[in-house]
């Protein structure tokens, strides 16, 4: 009886599937830009009909019908001890994704992963118009010289918005946007007050005619954010619980120390990974009005 057992889900039709060379492949856990890693498939799967099933046949008649259709690729493992098999890993990909040769009839495909994630990879690029998703407008001003900005949306309710249009039933967690205090600065939160407008708004905040459109995406947020604050998100599919937080909250608790342990005796090497330990930061905003926020330079220096 084979180690691996390999099904293809096209629609709600599960097919058992026979690819070749999966033995060179693996499953790889790999750090996402962030708290999270991911187990990505290393390698690639090969479908032909010469190996006792039509495979190809069926993949290519996918191709022919309907190319972009997700077909999930589910893989298990036998459990020699009680000879029955369980989940191993679950992946996912269209044949666009694959390289078809005719000649040979084969069919190659390295699956993505489908995991908690998965929803966010499809629609993370699709923009929306935040202008009409979050109707509640919030008013800020500035002191010197008084001016109103009567056209903003809370911060909050974008990333809300946003997240729903991907996974509509998340309940949206943020201790460093919500809370009054600020467990990074160690002072009050003023992170609560974040607001986001439209350019033409706040370049003309009293004009007869206020923006209506404002498009932008998951992912697009998700960069500015890091960018200016330095947080970082995380998703559980099970809780169905999506958190934005600053790096701190994921890495300021403490570790084990396993020095005292068997596995660390004669292990006491390390190296340094100078390829994030930048000398320097290049900050600015698009038309900054004042120095406070034009580019500046901000020289890091590193201490022992």
């Amino acid at each position: 009886m084979n180690r691996f057992r390999f099904y293809i889900t096209i629609l709600s039709s599960r097919v058992e599937v026979h690819p070749l060379n999966h033995w060179k492949t693996s499953l790889v856990d790999e750090r996402q830009e962030g708290p999270h890693y991911r187990r990505r498939f290393n390698g690639t799967l090969t479908f032909t009909d010469n190996n006792g099933s039509d495979d190809f046949s069926m993949l290519y008649l996918i191709e022919t019908a309907s190319p972009c259709e997700r077909l999930i690729l589910e893989i298990e493992e036998k459990d020699s001890a009680a000879d029955t098999y369980h989940d191993y890993w679950e992946g996912h990909f269209s044949t666009t994704d694959g390289k078809f040769d005719l000649d040979k009839c084969t069919f190659e495909i390295t699956p993505l992963p489908y995991d908690s994630y998965t929803q966010f990879d499809i629609y993370g690029d699709v923009k929306y118009n935040i202008l009409s998703g979050v109707l509640l407008e919030v008013t800020t001003s500035t002191v010197d010289p008084v001016v109103s900005y009567t056209r903003n949306r809370w911060l909050m309710d974008v990333i809300e918005y946003l997240v729903h249009n991907i996974a509509p039933t998340a309940t949206i967690e943020s201790d460093i946007f919500t809370n009054v205090y600020n467990y990074a600065s160690f002072e009050t939160n003023y992170y609560t007050l974040l607001t986001i407008a439209q350019k033409s708004d706040i370049k003309r905040p009293t004009s007869t005619d206020k923006a209506t459109i404002a498009m932008l995406s998951f992912n697009e947020l998700m960069t500015m954010l890091r960018g200016m604050f330095n947080v970082y998100w995380t998703y559980d599919y099970d809780t169905d619980v999506f958190r934005l937080e600053h790096i701190t909250y994921w890495y300021g608790e403490a570790g084990l120390d396993l020095r005292t342990q068997a596995m660390s005796q004669q292990q006491n090497k390390y190296n340094y990974d100078l390829s994030e330990m930048y000398r320097t930061e290049q900050w600015s905003f698009m038309e900054a009005a004042d120095n406070n926020f034009t580019t500046h330079t901000i020289w890091i220096i590193y201490t022992l």
